[in-house]
């Protein structure tokens, strides 16, 4: 069972012996009450933010019958280089949190009308800044009256990061895979989920009680919370994301 916003800051209530919140009370928070749900939102962002591939913070599953890398796609028409990144994203904080751009395949399989033989083709990333030195031109002249479009090679990112783009122009519909993972949201009503997997969930305690000891002036069980956040971290690292991490950011000057 996944971990609401209303368990997680109750489960802190409890362990310090102050009234827990129902889902009438929550919104309306105040004093002690509304201190712990900050702090719990505080440790969900910045645990989620620590390491932005995490794999609950993937923007699909994955697919064992998919037999291409990435675990998403989108199609791309001809004649149009410049692709939104997350269909439907209106702004730079609904955008994907982070994009592989070492993971883009570009093919024609599963696009409607295509034949055997597919065309199937990894695109290397190249910057912004090398496209326009060393492409821009050409394909400039190609995207005009000549429209001399072909399969492409490369794939380029927008300067304000949104968008993909393929170089040359393609030449027809493609699909094209990609990996991306989602920017976690601020926790708002009772019933919002963590995403952070429920044998992980005391990692975020930890950071919550750190915060909670602070507000309440006890340096000394602050200090033990942040230990115990630390050696969960890590471990929840080595085990989510095959990482050893070697040491915790302090929210506080000094480090932690």
């Amino acid at each position: 069972m996944s971990t609401t916003y209303l368990q997680a800051v109750n489960d802190i209530l409890t362990e310090t012996n102050e009234v827990q919140l129902t889902t009438t009370t929550f919104p309306n928070a105040v004093g002690v009450q509304a201190f712990v749900k900050n702090a719990v939102n505080r440790a969900y962002l910045e645990i989620c933010s620590h390491n932005k591939e995490w794999p609950f913070l993937a923007a699909a599953e994955g697919n064992a019958n998919d037999p291409f890398a990435g675990n998403l796609y989108r199609e791309v028409s001809e004649g149009v280089r410049w692709t939104l990144l997350k269909t439907g994203s209106t702004s730079v904080a609904t955008d994907y949190g982070k994009v592989d751009w070492d993971s883009f395949f570009i093919t024609t399989e599963g696009v409607s009308g295509a034949t055997q033989p597919y065309e199937y083709s990894n695109l290397p990333f190249v910057t912004f800044d090398d496209w326009v030195n060393r492409f821009r031109e050409q394909e400039a002249a190609d995207a005009g009256g000549e429209q001399n479009y072909g399969e492409p090679k490369r794939v380029i990112v927008s300067q304000d990061g949104r968008y993909f783009g393929l170089s040359p122009i393609p030449d027809k519909t493609y699909r094209v895979y990609f990996t991306a993972w989602v920017r976690p949201t601020r926790l708002a009503l009772h019933g919002d989920v963590l995403l952070i997997p429920d044998e992980y969930t005391h990692v975020l305690y930890d950071k919550a009680r750190y915060y909670m000891h602070q507000f309440k002036e006890n340096e000394m069980q602050a200090n033990l919370a942040r230990t115990d956040y630390k050696q969960g971290e890590k471990k929840m690292s080595i085990d989510l994301a095959g990482t050893n991490v070697a040491y915790m950011r302090d929210d506080r000057i000094g480090g932690w």
